[in-house]
């Protein structure tokens, strides 16, 4: 068996035996041999092409698409199917011109452009490099292994780093990808593929902890990484109770996802960096990265913008947290996020790690909104099964001081889906709604 450069000529890397299963989903087990044989026919069409904008939900046939247009020397740029027709030809356009200010040579080591979740501002084109995939690929499978006779369920969208993190993973270490069908819970979907490995968030852990088919999966379940953001402390102990092999993860879409990762069953922090990487924490309290896995930089209309680093080689990730005392990794939250109320700074994820720490409370996002005379103050967006806002306020003043308490407790939109997204769409309807207390 002959290993290949990630996004070779067909697309594979490190693994590249014929006969080792690469994909499962409705229509059974493919094998890599077969599934690259369709790789290589899909690219033929895009052979010359500079870019090719895909925007689809997760599925075999966007991930054929994206290994196909890689296979064909085109960068994949990927869209979110949530965002609106105009939004995506815009983004593509834009994209699109830049990649084709940039010579072959600097193009031909690009694997994507993916765009950042929008957490603190709007979505940036991120490149990310063929040889940054494979370097964090290879790293992940050291820490915690994915390899032959393993199934990762794709439960992360394939347009975002996380997703693309997976099918990283699989190509160099031989494991196969367990593709759901749209909307699938995790569990029936994790059940029905025989999935041995997870990627989840914050939201995805709570709907895996409830499910009725708990104790079913469990006892299948290898690795269940959590990532996407801090998650509650309560939360992450509950898993390791229950049995999850649980580890906490912290990566973002600038350094092709993980950055560093906890061991198995101890996901109080997010564990040291992995092979290869550094992380620093400056005197603001913010995150740095350094080391392998960085992005090639952002894209826009005039070319390729290298990622910003500083004088000493560090990116700046803009998320706060600290190292503790054997270098493991404690994110605390976004520094974007913190809202200033009559001076005062406030944390926004962690009044909301207080709220989803009570029962029943399936997701939580505290957003600021204007104040005459504070300045800001926080509200609060919260989906449970049962309504109980005295309840919630309650355990923000039990753990945080009293100017923490939101001023306002409002039901989660319905037509507003969870997810990094969600807090700018929140945001939004807090500042055009009249701010009461429920």
């Amino acid at each position: 068996m002959t290993g290949r450069a990630y996004g070779g000529d067909d697309g594979r890397a490190g693994s590249t035996d014929d006969d080792l299963p690469f994909v499962v989903d409705d229509d059974g087990v493919t094998m890599r041999g077969a599934f690259f044989a369709r790789v290589a026919a899909r690219a033929v069409p895009w052979r010359g092409e500079t870019a090719v904008a895909l925007q689809a939900p997760t599925s075999t046939a966007l991930l054929l698409e994206l290994l196909a247009a890689r296979a064909a020397g085109a960068v994949p740029v990927l869209l979110s199917p949530r965002w609106p027709a105009a939004v995506a030809r815009e983004a593509s356009a834009r994209v699109g011109a830049g990649l084709r200010v940039l010579d072959a040579d600097a193009r031909a080591g690009l694997a994507d452009v993916g765009f950042t979740s929008g957490t603190t501002g709007a979505p940036r084109a991120v490149a990310h490099t063929r040889q940054g995939h494979d370097d964090v690929a290879r790293a992940g499978n050291a820490h915690l292994p994915f390899g032959p006779g393993q199934r990762w369920l794709v439960s992360l969208p394939l347009v975002h780093v996380g997703g693309l993190g997976i099918v990283a993973r699989a190509l160099c270490g031989g494991g196969a990808l367990a593709i759901p069908r749209a909307g699938e819970p995790i569990v029936d979907a994790a059940l029905r593929l025989g999935a041995t490995h997870l990627s989840l968030v914050r939201a995805q852990l709570v709907d895996l902890l409830r499910s009725p088919r708990f104790d079913d999966v469990v006892r299948r379940l290898a690795v269940v990484l959590v990532g996407g953001g801090p998650a509650p402390a309560a939360l992450l102990d509950e898993a390791v109770r229950r049995g999850l092999p649980v580890a906490q993860t912290w990566g973002m879409t600038e350094t092709h996802a993980q950055v560093a990762t906890s061991l198995l069953g101890e996901p109080a922090t997010c564990g040291q960096p992995l092979r290869g990487r550094m992380v620093r924490v400056d005197d603001d309290g913010v995150l740095g990265v350094r080391g392998v896995g960085l992005s090639a930089g952002f894209v826009d209309e005039r070319g390729l913008s290298p990622l910003p680093v500083d004088a000493d080689g560090f990116f700046v990730t803009g998320d706060r947290g600290h190292l503790d005392a054997q270098g493991r990794v404690v994110v605390t939250g976004r520094a974007g996020l913190r809202l200033v109320s009559g001076g005062e700074k406030i944390e926004p994820e962690a009044i909301e790690g207080a709220i989803l720490s009570c029962v029943d409370v399936d997701d939580a996002v505290v957003v600021p909104v204007e104040h005459p005379r504070w300045g800001q103050r926080p509200v609060a967006f919260v989906r449970a099964r049962t309504w109980a806002p005295s309840v919630w306020l309650d355990a923000v003043r039990a753990t945080l001081p009293k100017t923490w308490v939101p001023d306002a407790v409002w039901p989660w939109p319905d037509d507003v889906e969870g997810g990094k997204a969600a807090r700018a769409l929140l945001r939004a309807r807090a500042a055009a709604a009249s701010p009461s207390t429920t």
